[in-house]
């Protein structure tokens, strides 16, 4: 067993330095500029998946994490625009600003099971949406904000800092769930009873992971808001936090998952463009086959393609022998099962 574990810990090392070099050898390969916007837009959008896999090893479902990203988005804004703040402090503050208005929101609605906690974060989405449009004083309304200061100006460089802060996001997330508390919080996603009586505090643990969620997730929406030069409430509606939720579940929900969720998704939504009006049916349909063919995620794709490859493997060996032994059916009926009764005495 310990042999096991330490090859798959190779093989995980192995597949996180090539996707790592890959990361870093993408943009100058890219053709223009458009394809490197495309390549940022997928980093920022795994990062935003990252930070909702606490939550959902938790054991629940968020359908507010636009709100979160929004929060960060909006603050930033209005700190570097209205209060001349520098980026840095006011991604910082986004961080922390997020943490503090989704903290009375997790108290009082982690304490709901199943649809009733998904059904609550629907609820603070739209109340969200609708601060967003009205508040026309701070949010600018329908219109939004902009006039962001960007991060760097170049799109290479954008591209290097979201990585870099990818990859600090998922270090951070997995420190965090590889500790105590960590492994606490994945408990109660696989088993709430078990994890009760081992003593895990089921409330206590899922706002903490929570608050690790609304950090990220503040800190991601500061980034995005500097990325695009802006902020609208198209930008955080309930759509993309259906969108972020999806990144997790089709990418296998966990922290490898969620980045391939993220790249995923941002690669279908670019590639349908241009097909018009039929754009977001096609997209829908990736999304189901992707879920109907790799249920455990594309993190599960390798072993996919294994199973797949084996049955073929089957098939044709069925299909092209004569011999009956290749058969299961055939097997039966050309060497049928000797029971105990057909068996001499002398040799019973």
């Amino acid at each position: 067993m310990d042999e096991l574990l330490n090859v798959l810990k190779r093989r995980h090392t192995a597949v996180a330095v090539a996707g790592l070099v890959i990361a870093i050898i993408l943009p100058f390969a890219l053709p223009n500029d458009y394809y490197l916007f495309v390549a940022s837009t997928a980093v920022i959008n795994a990062v935003f998946a990252v930070s909702l896999v606490p939550m959902i090893q938790s054991g629940r479902l968020s359908l507010a994490q636009a709100v979160v990203v929004g929060v960060g988005g909006y603050t930033v804004g209005y700190l570097t625009i209205n209060r001349g703040w520098g980026l840095g402090e006011s991604i910082l503050s986004a961080g922390l600003l997020a943490v503090v208005v989704m903290l009375p929101i997790g108290l009082v609605s982690l304490r709901l099971r199943g649809l009733f906690f998904a059904i609550a974060t629907v609820g603070f989405a739209q109340v969200f949406a609708l601060v967003l449009q009205n508040w026309v004083s701070v949010t600018g309304g329908d219109s939004g904000m902009t006039g962001i200061p960007a991060i760097v100006i170049s799109q290479q460089n954008n591209y290097f800092v979201l990585l870099g802060l990818l990859i600090f996001m998922l270090i951070v997330t997995g420190l965090f769930l590889a500790s105590r508390i960590g492994w606490g919080i994945k408990s109660l996603g696989q088993d709430e009873v078990l994890a009760r009586a081992l003593g895990v505090a089921p409330t206590k643990h899922r706002l903490i992971s929570y608050i690790l969620s609304s950090f990220i997730g503040g800190i991601a929406g500061g980034f995005y808001a500097s990325f695009y030069g802006g902020a609208a409430p198209s930008q955080f509606n309930s759509q993309v936090s259906l969108l972020i939720l999806a990144m997790v579940v089709i990418g296998g929900s966990n922290l490898t998952g969620a980045v391939l969720g993220g790249l995923f998704i941002t690669w279908t939504s670019d590639s349908v463009q241009s097909l018009g009006k039929y754009a977001q049916l096609i997209q829908a349909l990736l999304f189901m086959a992707a879920i109907y063919f790799v249920p455990k995620g594309l993190i599960d794709l390798p072993n996919t393609f294994i199973r797949i490859r084996n049955w073929l493997f089957r098939r044709s060996r069925n299909v092209n022998s004569d011999d009956p032994s290749n058969d299961p059916i055939g097997a039966a009926i050309a060497s049928p099962r000797t029971t105990d009764l057909d068996t001499p005495a002398e040799i019973r």
